[in-house]
């Protein structure tokens, strides 16, 4: 997949190509939110981290904020760009009977109507406004001679306002930006790696689940397998998910970010997933209960993506599921391992890149936008590109 716009007055090439040497950037820019790696390859061309971390714009101008990244030696780097979900849309749909030459055009026609906006004036009129920019991927192959597979396309679809509003940033920044890649291709290529390493005596055709889970942005769920992403969904938290009071296996449990907890004299019974009964004597306004009916909802949209997978690629069952949530990755699956009554584990990508420790320590959900940066970084060829 590559993303290209001639309004956005730049190309990008896919797959990255590194220079020999140097230092290089991964980051994600959205919102006034700056989520970074910053890595060299040594001479065996191992790579080595550097520092990462995320830093809010706030109040501050553009030049402000530039000056302030510049003090962190961020200027004039190799760079690869990551979109969050918030940037762009992401549709399945049936490839058009069309030939290749005129396949984009195809689709931009077919989605007349489908898209939401993308951005403030941005018409969902794609014939007549032509300030999107849209890719397409085939979903699969995947070895098991399916032919629906082929069928199908993944199609990716940017406003250009939001692309020039990353380039902005770069230019201030004096990057070279060598691709844009998204965060479900990221998954997938996080997803491979961690095959790899947990697997190595397999073929590599097996399917593992990821699912993300991240302050500000939908949840998102991708199966892959053989280093091909095979199916992708949104799925949106529920009101201060992230934020909350977990009650897991008889016990009270702070989760994701600690809010402000307040006594109440009057005790609420909640059920946890094995079925007891517990009183809870702690409340949050806006904080999310995990046996509330938005809870619940959330496992059934998860559960019903899962049962989606298996009935449409039989015999085809999911290897694993695993579930990132910053610190609380471990509570959070827990939790739905309860629920789905299937295992569900955390997601640990410590090993992947030396001195890289998502979910842990005192900022590890700060640094949680971090984690989808690093399946940008390991990406593997695939047939696919």
């Amino acid at each position: 997949m590559s993303i290209f716009s001639s309004s956005a007055g730049r190309s990008f090439r896919w797959p990255w190509q590194r220079k020999a040497g140097g230092q290089h950037l991964v980051l994600s820019w959205f919102e006034g939110t700056l989520a970074y790696l910053r890595l060299e390859f040594d001479a065996s061309g191992a790579k080595v981290l550097l520092d990462c971390g995320v830093e809010n714009q706030g109040m501050d101008s553009l030049q402000d904020f530039v000056k302030r990244l510049q003090d962190l030696n961020l200027r004039g780097l190799a760079v690869q760009i990551m979109l969050r979900p918030g940037q762009y849309q992401m549709l399945e749909i049936d490839r058009p009977a069309v030939a290749p030459s005129e396949l984009r055009q195809a689709v931009r026609y077919q989605l007349q109507g489908m898209l939401q906006p993308l951005a403030p004036g941005v018409t969902q009129d794609l014939t007549q406004q032509q300030d999107i920019t849209l890719d397409v991927m085939p979903v699969g192959p995947i070895g098991d001679g399916s032919e629906s597979d082929q069928a199908r396309l993944f199609v990716i679809a940017a406003s250009n306002p939001v692309l020039r509003d990353l380039l902005v940033l770069a230019d201030a920044m004096q990057w070279t930006v060598s691709v844009i890649d998204i965060q479900e291709t990221a998954q997938r290529d996080l997803q491979s790696a961690l095959a790899e390493r947990d697997e190595p005596s397999e073929q590599g055709d097996q399917a593992r689940a990821s699912l993300l889970l991240i302050a500000g942005q939908a949840a998102v769920l991708t199966i892959s397998a053989s280093q091909v992403l095979l199916y992708s969904r949104r799925l949106e938290l529920p009101k201060g998910f992230l934020a909350d009071q977990w009650h897991v296996d008889g016990q009270s449990k702070m989760s994701f970010v600690e809010g402000q907890i307040v006594q109440t004299a009057e005790s609420v019974g909640a059920q946890d997933y094995r079925g007891q009964q517990h009183a809870l004597t702690l409340v949050s306004a806006g904080l999310f209960n995990p046996q509330a009916p938005d809870g619940r909802e959330l496992v059934l949209q998860l559960q019903r993506s899962l049962d989606l997978w298996e009935r449409s690629r039989s015999g085809r069952r999911l290897s694993s599921l695993q579930v990132f949530a910053g610190q609380y990755s471990q509570s959070c699956a827990t939790w739905l391992t309860g629920r789905l009554e299937r295992s569900v584990l955390p997601l640990d990508a410590t090993s992947l890149l030396s001195g890289f420790t998502p979910g842990l320590g005192p900022q590890a959900n700060e640094l949680a936008l971090c984690l989808p940066l690093l399946g940008a970084l390991l990406r593997q060829p695939s047939p696919l590109v």
